[in-house]
């Protein structure tokens, strides 16, 4: 509450500085300043940033001063003589905690607290910040939810007067340049506006006719348009809210709203010249009689009031530039800036190991109270207890909460419906318990692990137990699983089975697992795959394969296609284990200082593929080591710190010693990269050239006739900055990832000159990832041709964007040419797709592809496949719909046609039918019938297969004298009115999810949408 108040006392005095400058500057500040100048005001309101003058004083610094805070269970009277009540207590530093309020045996977990001695507590801490916050969020929520509330109000009613604008209307709006949002015609309105932020829509009221006011009335909107005033506006609603008991936050919306006009004007004024000017202030004075908006609407609007009339056409009279007027901009920039810095809440004072700063800490006491805190930059402390996942009360179901989902795993025999908990893009966040011995995470599915982290940053997991169930049997789950993270961290946990896995992680860096007790798992304690920088340090390694009836363990470690783990400084003793560590492919593993004792060892201590492993300050004692297999049949060896093969002898020799892994360690954990300027290029003539030139906002020139990626020297290892290997079925395939303004070039003159292969028959040739302004030109790419079948392709795209080829060659035994999922903005030129054995190209949620004079030969049907693609062009012709498969006929035009959607069928008077109607397809068209009367049934066919969705509202609330049916095989029919009166298709039109009809009859209106629903 202290930020909050220091929040509220800097920003207002800022805005009282603003009040005051536009005061004295009056006409020579201008007004597009003023107006971008209230952006400090509401950031001021928002950020807590540390200030000169102190304006507040964090919590944590008043309980220094006046003792610590102890958050207490308090006994208050009831049925059963006391009841809890939870009330903040101060407490003198002299005074210590009298009164330890504990649980019943067998009750719902609580947070067991204390109260000081000699303290009386109410039931109502009216002094409690828990209190005061409470209220201000509760005001705030209700502020900003009346005005989403009218706002939604205003947009259903507007949705259901919508129409397109005449020809001419149209015509004069594509006649102004530049980017343009949607147009429309409304009887709802009497004021020309623009509202919508995603998808900004400007609304005309039916008045507007004459040519010079549509021009100028849209110029105005499309000035509010480029420069986002509907997000500026809502920004400020959202911010404003927060400050509801701020008597200055309604005068700073109004402000905000009457400079937006005023600074719009503004602009537009500095091009035109004296006549246009004249012509502007007419249209003014001719749209000020219009009606205003509603209360709560937030958009953008032509018309003023009319005591800001006034204001509006001197500007058009007096305005003129001067330097005079960008002084005072430049000072009364400087000098908000500068009060911004000087004014602002107390910085904390730094505490060691204390939560990093705008992190909440909360504690909670029950799986449901542990779901629902679950968010980025928080730390939930788990209260002693055990939390069984099962329990939730949305288990196996949906998910309020965006950041966790519960994700259906198969179920044993009896179980039901099982599920697995998955934490999903969450950073900076902790989940601590009281201890491994006190606070215990469990899962009773034996298929699921006990907890997913997916596409996660900055966790840490500690002083807590995971795993699951106790009880005899086999478990297929594993106990923590990390997908796609980094900088994840396990501290002081304990991980038992019978999960299979102690700590599993794909695709994930910078792990460590550290002073934690992994323990009883069927098949290891940790596996790697696709990982960099991994660390197990200081941990107890134990009875993996020990319970009865799994037999021995597969591994204690196990790494695949991975760089630098590290094992270091831990116990490994009494497990039953077919290897110890399993390396494939992985460079960079140190196995150091750890006392490996009294352990069975069914195969061989090491299995190494490609790359052997540091192995140096171990004590291998007591160990069943049968035959005394130290490695598999691969003939790679570990080596010491000093670079020596060791032997049988050796390894039975070493003694435990204390060895640092940074005095070891490669001084390069990924391979340097080539140093090009900015823009410029760089000719490669070998792979190790490529790979090393990778990098963004360059150009690769490849002079070299082959190259073969299997002939790099860090083939399938080490990794670049910008690239690594990630290991397919039956070998290493090359990932770009993570760059922009990359363009790799072969010889112009012929493409099949330069060729970029791949040997692995699993392994895409090249893999993009995450990339941007990607550009292939020139060259040939492909899987070598000898004789068989891939089950790779040769370019892959993923979450990629403005990627063209021109020029290019793509050819199998790839299984296709070209695969995209959630790219946008792909321009396909002169590429030939060839030989590839199940077509040439598939897009999954890809929008904006533009094919331009392809060759597409010898694959199979369907060529090409379209799932859930828009905005997609074949040789300038579109192709319709979201869905479809194509083939290309020896013309080179594109045959075939979407996928799931039936065309419409309708019955008009043969006079007024409607000429060019095709088929209705979802998100791509839209399709405006006026004053078309319907004479029989109208009849639209939605997705086949489908549930229809209907929601229907009329204008006045009411329904009679429309008759809607929907037949369970998607089809929607409306029937003419059975009194005989008129009724007519007004509109038809898309709808996000589905389509929408609007229908007018003797003057009322009503608006039906139709989502398809698969």
């Amino acid at each position: 509450m202290a930020t909050l108040f220091a929040l509220t006392l800097s920003g207002s005095a800022l805005a009282l500085l603003l009040f005051a400058l536009r005061f004295l500057f009056r006409k020579r500040l201008p007004n597009t300043v003023y107006y971008y100048a209230w952006l400090l005001v509401l950031l001021r309101f928002a950020l807590p940033l540390p200030g000169l003058i102190r304006t507040g004083s964090p919590d944590e610094t008043k309980t220094l001063e006046t003792g610590p805070v102890i958050s207490a269970e308090l006994p208050m009277a009831g049925e059963d003589g006391f009841i809890l009540q939870t009330a903040p207590v101060i407490m003198a530093p002299e005074e210590k905690p009298a009164v330890i309020v504990t649980q019943k045996e067998n009750e719902i977990p609580v947070s067991v607290q204390t109260v000081p001695a000699g303290k009386s507590v109410r039931s109502i801490e009216w002094k409690s910040p828990v209190l005061w916050l409470a209220v201000w969020a509760s005001g705030a929520a209700v502020c900003f939810a009346v005005t989403v509330i009218s706002y939604s109000r205003f947009s259903i009613h507007l949705c259901g007067t919508l129409q397109k604008p005449d020809l001419f209307t149209r015509a004069l709006y594509a006649s102004i340049p530049g980017r343009k949002p949607l147009l429309y015609i409304s009887t709802a309105v009497k004021t020309p506006m623009m509202c919508g932020v995603i998808h900004p829509r400007i609304i005309l009221p039916a008045q507007c006719e004459d040519e010079e006011l549509l021009r100028n009335v849209l110029q105005h909107e499309l000035m509010h348009y480029r420069r986002r005033d509907t997000l500026y506006k809502w920004f400020s609603v959202a911010i404003l809210s927060s400050q509801w008991f701020n008597p200055l936050s309604w005068l700073i919306r109004r402000e905000i709203d009457r400079s937006c006009e005023l600074s719009c004007d503004e602009m537009l004024l500095r091009s035109m010249d004296r006549e246009r000017k004249q012509s502007y202030g007419n249209t003014l004075l001719r749209m000020a009689a219009s009606a205003s908006l509603p209360a709560g609407v937030v958009a953008t609007t032509f018309s003023t009031e009319k005591k800001n009339l006034k204001e509006r056409l001197e500007q058009i009279m007096h305005y003129k530039k001067g330097k005079t007027r960008t002084l005072a901009a430049v000072l009364a920039l400087v000098l908000l800036a500068g009060c911004g810095a000087v004014a602002g809440p107390a910085a904390k004072p730094e505490e060691t190991g204390s939560a990093p700063e705008n992190t909440e800490m909360i504690r909670v006491a029950t799986v449901d109270e542990l779901l629902a805190a679950i968010a980025p930059d928080r730390v939930i402390e788990l209260a002693a207890g055990t939390y069984d996942l099962s329990t939730a009360s949305d288990y196996a179901g949906a998910s309020s909460n965006p950041y966790y989902a519960w994700n259906e795993v198969y179920a044993s025999d009896g179980e039901g419906t099982c599920a697995e908990l998955e934490l999903k893009n969450l950073y900076n966040f902790t989940l601590t318990g009281e201890g491994m011995e006190k606070t215990v995470i469990s899962a009773v599915p034996r298929y699921a692990n006990v907890i997913r982290f997916s596409n996660c940053r900055d966790l840490n997991v500690s002083n807590l137990t995971a795993g699951h169930t106790k009880e005899p049997g086999f478990c297929a789950g594993g106990v923590l699983y990390f997908a796609g993270c980094a900088g994840a961290q396990v501290d002081r946990c304990g991980l038992f089975g019978c999960g299979t896995v102690g700590v599993s992680a794909f695709d994930t860096r910078d792990l460590a697992v550290t002073g934690s007790d992994i323990y009883e798992c069927s098949f290891g304690a940790v596996e790697l795959v696709s990982c960099r920088t991994v660390r197990v340090e200081d941990c107890e390694i134990h009875d993996h394969g020990k319970r009865p009836g799994q037999g021995s363990a597969m591994f204690l470690f196990s790494v695949y296609d991975s760089n630098g783990l590290t094992i270091v400084n831990n116990r490994i003793r009494d497990n039953s284990v077919q290897n110890l560590l399993t390396c494939g492919r992985t460079k960079d593993t140190l196995f150091l200082s750890n006392e490996v004792r009294n352990n069975d060892v069914v195969t061989s201590m090491f299995t190494f593929e490609q790359f052997g492993a540091v192995v140096d300050g171990c004590a291998f004692t007591e160990n069943d080591n049968r035959g005394n297999r130290w490695y598999n049949s691969t003939g790679i060896f570990a080596y010491d710190a000093e670079g020596n093969e060791l032997d049988a002898e050796a390894l039975s020799s070493m003694t435990l010693r204390q060895i640092d892994p940074a005095s070891i360690r490669p001084a390069q954990s990924i391979k340097p990269m080539t140093e090009v300027a900015p823009g410029g290029s760089v000719e490669v003539t070998t792979v190790d050239e490529f790979l090393a030139a990778i990098g963004p906002d360059r150009t690769i020139v490849l002079r070299g006739k082959e190259f073969d990626l299997s002939t790099a020297e860090n083939y399938g290892g080490i990794s670049g900055e910008y690239y690594y290997w990630s290991q397919a079925f039956d070998g290493p395939e090359l990932v770009i990832h993570d760059l922009g303004g990359l363009t790799i070039q072969g010889n112009a003159e012929d493409p099949s000159g330069v060729a970029v292969s791949a040997v692995p028959r699993y392994a895409n040739v090249l893999n993009f990832t995450n990339c941007t302004n990607i550009q292939l030109f020139d060259f040939t790419a492909g899987h070598t041709k000898e004789p068989g079948e891939c089950a790779g392709g040769v370019l892959h795209l993923d979450f990629c964007s403005d990627f063209r080829t021109d020029n290019m060659r793509l050819y199998g035994c790839g299984v296709l040419g070209l695969q995209t999922a959630n790219c946008s903005s792909l321009d396909i030129r002169r590429t030939e797709i060839y030989e590839c054995s199940q077509g040439a190209a598939h897009f999954f949620q890809t929008d904006g592809i533009v094919f331009t004079d392809c060759d597409i030969h010898d694959v199979p049907s369907p060529m090409l496949v379209f799932n859930e693609c828009g905005d997609k062009i074949w040789n300038e012709t579109p192709i319709s719909g979201l869905s479809g498969e194509y083939d290309v006929d020896e013309s080179g035009a594109l045959t075939g046609s979407s996928r799931g959607y039936l065309p419409y069928e309708t019955v008009f008077a043969e006079e007024e039918r409607p000429t060019g109607a095709g088929s209705l397809q979802p998100f791509g068209i839209q399709i405006s019938f006026f004053d078309v009367v319907l004479t029989g049934d109208f009849t639209m066919r939605m997705k086949a297969d489908s549930d229809i969705m209907l929601h229907a509202t009329a204008s006045d609330g009411s329904t009679s004298g429309f008759i809607w049916s929907v037949d369970r095989e998607g089809v929607l029919e409306l029937t003419p009115s059975e009194d005989g009166s008129e009724c007519r298709i007004h509109q038809i039109g898309e709808y996000p999810e589905g389509v929408w009809i609007t229908v007018e009859k003797d003057g009322m209106v009503q608006s039906v949408c139709c989502h398809a629903m698969p």
